[in-house]
């Protein structure tokens, strides 16, 4: 299968290398909203070939989103096969704060230079590890970010393995990756009296309590529904705390992904309120199952019940030293 006509640069010559040992997949840079929209249906295909592995969904890349950053204008390698895509490189530049830098575990805190979160997405048995290694390998050549992080599930043994080659170390306790059935989930909850629980779509004149260019960006991608983008509002018309919840249909996965309740309003029951009526939600429109990656927001009733359950964890990983370890 002939290659897309990809910019003409050497890091397109050397994509267009390291695909020719990948039967039957294309491979071309993307960027912007195509390369969200292209990754989406990676992850989706990826989600749909295998349940419960991976560690992020397709919500979660939309919701990364929500923030511009330098990273979005990089030609990022996408694989392509005959159904579509189907691997890809993701870097995400931390905007200045990545995880081990907020842990104190960063021995470049103090470093100039871009911190990056890098993911690898692939649908199982399309493409190597090592040709994605290859692609990210010159991404990094051309950008040359101080620090690199990535996530891995600890079952991910090819994954883990090359980190460790590469000189990357893990930190962090590891990070359980839980599911529910939406057939478990419990019954909404009532706020406290006064308080009462709104959604985006029924007041779209209002500003948006994270602002217009967070709710514009929001709006460009493909898996944010209003209607799941709920406040909780206080008595006296104050924002008391919001949750966004995300319904991807293709695979028939809801999420949750961010929820708080602000400290002046914190133990009324308010997280309990905005976390049962999203789930109820995300029912109603017919996923089947919830992810709670790192289980911030499965909530402590919920997890009594048993409702939730474990299906693996994963760690951070932080880049460390020159970057001679990318070479596959």
């Amino acid at each position: 299968m002939a290659l897309r006509q990809a910019p003409k640069t050497d890091f397109a010559a050397h994509l267009m290398a390291i695909s020719s040992g990948v039967v039957g997949a294309d491979v071309r840079l993307v960027r912007g909203r195509e390369r969200v929209e292209a990754i989406t249906q990676v992850m989706q295909r990826a989600r749909l070939a295998d349940p419960s592995g991976g560690v992020w969904e397709a919500a979660d890349l939309q919701w990364w989103w929500r923030q511009q950053r330098p990273s979005d204008e990089f030609g990022v390698p996408v694989w392509e096969d005959q159904f579509g895509p189907c691997a890809a490189v993701n870097v995400m530049d931390c905007l200045g704060r990545a995880h081990a830098d907020r842990d104190g575990r960063s021995d470049d805190s103090g470093r100039g230079g871009a911190r990056w979160q890098v993911d690898l997405f692939v649908v199982p048995g399309t493409v190597d590890l090592q040709q994605m290694w290859s692609g990210l390998a010159e991404l990094i050549e051309q950008h040359r970010p101080a620090l690199i992080e990535i996530v891995a599930r600890d079952d991910d043994q090819a994954l883990t393995d090359r980190l460790t080659a590469g000189a990357f170390t893990p930190f962090g306790e590891p990070l359980p990756i839980v599911w529910m059935d939406t057939a478990n989930r419990t019954p909404p909850f009532r706020p406290a009296d006064g308080f009462r629980i709104v959604d985006r779509a029924s007041m779209r004149a209002d500003n948006h309590h994270w602002g217009s260019s967070v709710e514009a960006r929001l709006n460009e991608c493909s898996l944010y529904d209003p209607r799941l983008d709920l406040a909780m509002i206080a008595p006296n018309g104050e924002v008391a705390g919001y949750a966004l919840f995300w319904a991807d249909l293709v695979t028939g996965v809801g999420m949750l992904e961010p929820m708080r309740v602000n400290d002046a309003y914190q133990r009324q029951g308010l997280a309990k309120a905005l976390l049962t009526s999203g789930l109820d939600r995300l029912a109603q429109l017919g996923t089947r199952r919830i992810k709670v990656t790192f289980d911030r927001y499965a909530g402590r009733d919920l997890q009594a019940r048993g409702a939730f359950t474990t299906t693996g964890s994963a760690r951070m990983w932080k880049s460390g030293g020159k970057f001679s370890w990318v070479s596959p």
